[in-house]
């Protein structure tokens, strides 16, 4: 059975559930921690269920054996390795706060909220429409444009929160919407890069807002190489033409 959504109606519901929750956040500002985020975690289940049904009977990689050399393989699971290290020692600190309970929670609002839209109906949403195109490089290309959009339309959230601060998580956003869209394509799944975004995110919370060196020292260290992996390996899947949406 042919899916009947399109490129342009998964890419504006996405945007419709982003816009919704920033109105919210605009609206709601005043409000406590665990009301933002019980909406939050409402607005997030919905738009998965969204993602989910627009997903429905589509696969965008098929059964191929494509994989990194020895070398590099090595070199990005040493990387996972460091990340993984720094994230569970946050997670530990994280864990010896009053805060574990609600930091979780947010935690697992925005990974859905942000895994739906981002991996789920804006790589969707850009993959249908290269491929409708028939352009090269179509998981490539179609991963960047959707983390660009993701990451563009963040950037609102300058209105609440210091533009250094802002402009750090976005940039953030993109490296991991890179990282993770691999997960989302190579697995058929997204309920793989919400696992890892959940993890990711819990943990990155133990890390102190002021200390922006070490967050763009993690950026650079960390997260960049990941997604430069990331990028490299998606360009050998276009090159091997193993995009297959219908």
């Amino acid at each position: 059975m042919e899916n009947e959504w399109t490129a342009s109606r998964r890419i504006y519901w996405g945007l419709v559930f982003f816009v919704g929750d920033f109105f919210f956040s605009m609206f709601f500002y005043d409000e406590t921690l665990y009301f933002k985020t019980g909406v939050t975690l409402i607005m997030a289940l919905f738009a998965l269920i969204v993602a989910l049904k627009a997903d429905r009977n589509e696969r965008y990689l098929d059964n191929s054996g494509e994989k990194f050399n020895k070398r590099v393989f090595i070199c990005y699971i040493a990387l996972w390795g460091f990340l993984s290290i720094f994230i569970i020692l946050n997670i530990i600190a994280v864990s010896q706060t009053k805060y574990v309970f609600i930091s979780a929670l947010m935690s697992l609002a925005s990974s859905i909220f942000e895994e739906s839209i981002g991996r789920g109906l804006f790589l969707s949403g850009f993959i249908k429409f290269f491929d409708y195109r028939d352009s090269a490089y179509v998981l490539t290309k179609a991963t960047i444009f959707s983390t660009l959009l993701y990451s563009g339309i963040y950037l609102l959230n300058i209105i609440f929160v210091a533009p250094q601060i802002i402009f750090q998580q976005a940039i953030c956003l993109i490296l991991i919407g890179i990282i993770l869209g691999v997960f989302r394509i190579r697995t058929n799944s997204l309920w793989v890069p919400i696992v890892i975004h959940f993890i990711l995110s819990w943990g990155s919370l133990g890390l102190i807002v002021d200390q922006s060196l070490l967050n763009w020292l993690l950026l650079a260290l960390l997260y960049l190489p990941l997604a430069l992996f990331s990028l490299f390996y998606l360009r050998r899947l276009d090159q091997r033409n193993t995009a297959v949406p219908r």
